[in-house]
């Protein structure tokens, strides 16, 4: 919980975002269950395997969640073979959920120092990133699936391991 608060508390005030309680609490609840998840991962892999693979495998876990976040490829522009891929990633889930946090709830457009700033309107930059129709209650709910699963993974695999020991 600390670390995930170090880092939203960092990320949130330099990227100057307004202070409004409803979009910190949401970011940070993002954050938290990002953190959370990841966690469980480590507890997951650690507990099959040795760390050495653990680390390795982890990897292998990671750079695809984050290649089918929607980051890199938008929803829009995936094809049909790699869309399953992209409703699984844990990494979306979060994306969608702080961008949602952050840009959602009904925020005013963007100040913009220039004569003419095309993101201004948080409908355009939201329809660029693939997320025009955000659902913040669904992005909590996936997570929240997430932990569930890896959480019980996790018992499951320490309690096998113990009986082996």
């Amino acid at each position: 919980i600390l670390s995930s608060s170090v880092f939203f508390l960092i990320v949130y005030y330099f990227t100057s975002q307004p202070f409004e309680w409803l979009r910190i609490g949401t970011f940070a609840l993002v954050c938290l269950m990002f953190g959370w998840i990841s966690q469980m991962l480590g507890l997951l892999l650690g507990s099959i395997m040795s760390v050495q693979n653990s680390v390795f495998v982890s990897i292998l876990i990671m750079v695809p969640a984050s290649l089918f976040s929607g980051f890199f490829v938008p929803l829009r522009d995936a094809s049909v073979l790699l869309k399953p891929l992209l409703y699984v990633s844990f990494v979306r889930y979060a994306f969608e959920g702080a961008v949602h946090a952050i840009y959602g709830f009904d925020r005013a457009d963007l100040e913009c120092p220039e004569v003419f700033c095309y993101f201004r309107q948080l409908k355009r930059f939201l329809e660029f990133v693939s997320m025009p129709d955000l659902a913040y209650g669904y992005d909590l709910l996936a997570l929240l699936g997430w932990i569930v699963l890896l959480m019980g993974a996790v018992y499951f695999s320490l309690r096998r391991r113990i009986k082996q020991d």
